[in-house]
């Protein structure tokens, strides 16, 4: 078992010490608070959770790709997130929300509303 997991482990537990925790005085405050859940970093399952939740998202957003641009736009989260990885460059989180809806909107352009989905069916048939 790796020293990664273990000090998991002893997070979810409550076991965790301060030692455990290198110095990051939040998590050190909030430990009891703190669950740590394991996914699978297989790529097929990362796919699928990509897929799952920017569907989710781009909808929140009002922004409605169809299934393959959704598809293409999951595999290129998926590389990005494999070289974020590697090279250890961190963002926040309304950065890449922001980077990601800047990307989509000059890559694929911008996304039909339901709105103007709705204005586009009653136009063609009227």
């Amino acid at each position: 078992m790796t020293k990664q997991k273990k000090v998991i482990n002893r997070i979810n537990e409550n076991k965790a010490t301060n030692e455990d925790f290198d110095g990051k005085l939040v998590l050190e405050e909030n430990k009891e608070k703190l669950k740590i859940n394991l996914k699978t970093n297989e790529q097929d399952s990362l796919d699928s959770q990509i897929y799952r939740y920017l569907s989710k998202f781009l909808s929140n957003k009002r922004k409605h790709p169809n299934n393959t641009e959704l598809e293409i736009m999951c595999k290129a989260i998926g590389y990005q997130y494999m070289v974020l990885s590697t090279n250890g460059k961190k963002v926040t989180k309304q950065e890449f929300e922001t980077q990601l809806i800047t990307w989509i909107d000059s890559f694929f352009g911008n996304f039909r509303s339901k709105k103007k989905c709705t204005e586009n069916r009653v136009l063609s048939k009227g």
